[in-house]
């Protein structure tokens, strides 16, 4: 398949396009229910004179949460991406007060023995 699509580019070209309007779609509805939306509900009903509208309600969707999270992190990734990289610079120095000390002195101090 792969290989007639490259033999037939106008079809390719014509399956990518197809791919970009369902793509654009998605998005759309996408946006729609991160912010929340508002639609009619049609009622019918099956009479002896056919299928009637009995009832229009007008209904609100409210926002989703999850979807405005993922269109938020998709779309602004260095403000709302999980993961934060911080780089720290600097010369981070530790003090040892006992880093001249001989292994001598550093026996006593641990057996408590005070050499003065």
């Amino acid at each position: 398949l792969g290989n007639w699509k490259k033999s037939h580019l106008e079809i390719l070209e014509a399956l990518k396009k197809g791919k970009e309007v369902v793509d654009i779609q998605v998005e759309n509805a996408l946006f729609k229910r991160a912010l929340g939306y508002e639609f009619v509900e049609i009622t019918k009903e099956l009479t002896d004179a056919g299928l009637l509208v009995t009832k229009e309600v007008t209904k609100q969707q409210a926002p989703d949460t999850t979807a405005a999270i993922f269109w938020l992190k998709n779309r602004k990734p260095n403000e709302w991406r999980d993961k934060r990289e911080t780089q720290i610079s600097g010369d981070i120095g530790v003090r040892n007060p006992m880093q001249n000390l001989t292994e001598e002195e550093l026996r006593r101090l641990a057996n408590g023995i005070d050499g003065t």
